[in-house]
């Protein structure tokens, strides 16, 4: 006969976590690293038993659907997919085929790399990535980044109060975004207001785009009425991350010239970019003016092989 449960026992749970990957099981694998092991039949009942009783779930869908048109769409979906949007990998034995092109958090990456799974492409599975040499690289530019002079600036201003208030609320938006970073490279975005008097050069947002995309390979400029994008390639010799800082100019607050960046990085490959490189050039944009750093690099064949199709 079972033994009754005490007041203070819980039931064991269905699909509990594990310490890591067991290399050729299926399992859900959280943002944070953590791993349900599921039986191949099980994929569906599981992520119903996560969405509904998952703290990180719950931490998650606060943090990611904040509106009433997000959640009324997350709301429809299957719980597989509301797991595969809040971040969670559906692992299925030796090799992922990945959609993301390893955009992951670094605990997933991590996970990955000490399981020994292969990572390929799910359009090209001749396309694989190395999560280890792809988490180095995103460690060691965070790294660089909080201990950089000019980002500590920032929070010593911040502790101080020496901002004014409309540029203290820019500051501290960048200071948590940069935090963010650490938490999920690959789909944070860091906001960094910048401020120009003629006598002031604002050096935070150029110091850290610098740093995101150090050792770059290539540089594309795309400049659209008062948008500037700018792309930089950092190749990881196989692996390509694209760093991308987009730069819009307001006017003049206060005797500043206010200008609004947007900072952020992602794992690609050539179909991926071919996209996301489309969809800049497609959307309400009117003769963009394109500028290539090398006429024979990586942006301008990707560039020349678009426009051969269109």
């Amino acid at each position: 006969m079972d033994k009754l449960l005490t007041e203070n026992q819980k039931p064991p749970e269905k699909f509990p976590k594990i310490d890591q990957i067991e290399f050729g099981s299926d399992g859900w694998l959280s943002p944070g690293g953590d791993y349900y092991k599921v039986e191949t039949t099980q994929h569906d009942e599981s992520a119903k038993y996560i969405v509904k009783n998952s703290d990180e779930v719950k931490d998650l869908e606060g943090k990611m659907i904040d509106n009433v048109g997000q959640r009324m769409s997350y709301a429809g979906k299957p719980y597989r997919e509301k797991l595969k949007q809040l971040g969670y990998i559906l692992i299925r034995g030796e090799i992922l085929r990945t959609e993301e092109e390893v955009n992951y958090t670094p605990e997933q990456l991590g996970a990955i790399s000490k399981a020994g799974i292969k990572i390929v492409s799910a359009f090209d599975g001749s396309v694989e990535y190395n999560p280890k040499k792809i988490l180095d690289r995103v460690q060691e530019v965070i790294e660089k980044l909080r201990n950089d002079h000019e980002v500590k600036s920032i929070q010593f201003g911040l502790d101080k109060g020496g901002y004014l208030p409309w540029m203290q609320r820019a500051r501290a938006e960048t200071i948590e975004d940069i935090g963010k970073l650490s938490h999920n490279p690959f789909k944070t975005v860091v906001h960094v207001d910048e401020f120009y008097k003629p006598e002031i050069y604002d050096k935070v947002p150029d110091r850290i785009f610098d740093i995101l995309s150090t050792d770059y390979a290539d540089e594309m400029r795309i400049t659209v009425t008062r948008s500037e994008f700018t792309l930089r390639l950092v190749d990881l010799s196989g692996e390509k991350l694209l760093i991308q800082r987009e730069k819009y100019t307001h006017d003049g607050l206060g005797g500043f010239l206010y200008i609004e960046n947007s900072i952020s990085m992602f794992v690609i490959d050539n179909l991926s970019f071919g996209k996301k490189l489309s969809k800049l050039l497609g959307v309400k944009r009117s003769n963009p003016k394109i500028e290539f750093e090398n006429k024979n690099g990586y942006f301008a064949e990707i560039v020349t092989n678009l426009v051969s199709k269109s």
